[in-house]
């Protein structure tokens, strides 16, 4: 089976919890609430169709959900939860609901991403978001970030995968949740969250408002 990966961007302040974790230079440790962002929940975003690194084609209007979680190859908290995402996409896969690493920051290239997705035996597609034009139209801030889409394009969850970094001490699996009412065709209780995580350092371009990649 193949093995892929994702990453995402970030603009916020830093918080006291930085030390607890190495964190390379360039990058801040940050805590966003959820509701700063510029897409907010229940807006459609049309038309969204990119490829992953392997060439495969993923269209948002072809699956009844598809999640997109900014990634980092370097930020630890990102790598933290590449366990817990290889078992969502395994049992959301069922259902037709995707999972997929998304990679914004101008210095993850994707060579990089590719080697990272490999090392990190991603279960999941990754993309490399080139010019980072899906953050850009996603509002996505930080690494670790999941952004919900549904089939019509409708944000539908933004926000944290979990409330701890620490698997053992999760208490609130607010994707995993999501995910599950997206499936059986419920509300979803908790639609917005605060992430914690690395800034993403978007490359310097002119935003032509569509994606080429």
């Amino acid at each position: 089976m193949r093995r892929w990966s994702a990453c995402l961007v970030i603009l916020a302040v830093a918080t006291s919890s930085a030390s607890e974790l190495k964190i390379n230079s360039g990058q801040r440790l940050l805590e966003r609430n959820g509701q700063q962002s510029a897409v907010p929940i229940g807006e459609q975003i049309d038309a969204l169709a990119f490829r992953d690194t392997a060439g495969q084609t993923h269209r948002v209007s072809s699956k009844p959900a598809t999640t997109l979680v900014f990634l980092s190859t370097s930020c630890p908290l990102a790598k933290r939860y590449t366990m817990r995402l290889n078992r969502m996409h395994d049992v959301f896969a069922e259902s037709g609901i995707s999972v997929i690493g998304v990679f914004s920051n101008s210095e993850d290239v994707r060579d990089d991403v590719v080697q990272h997705a490999g090392n990190m035996n991603f279960a999941f597609p990754t993309v490399k978001d080139e010019h980072g034009y899906l953050a850009k139209r996603l509002g996505a801030t930080m690494t670790p970030q999941a952004i919900v889409l549904d089939r019509q394009g409708k944000v539908r969850y933004r926000g944290a995968i979990d409330d701890n970094r620490y698997e053992n001490r999760v208490k609130q699996s607010y994707l995993h949740d999501a995910l599950t009412a997206i499936r059986d065709g419920h509300s979803i209780e908790t639609a917005e969250t605060k992430s914690l995580g690395c800034s993403i350092h978007l490359p310097e371009a002119k935003d032509s408002g569509a994606i080429t990649y």
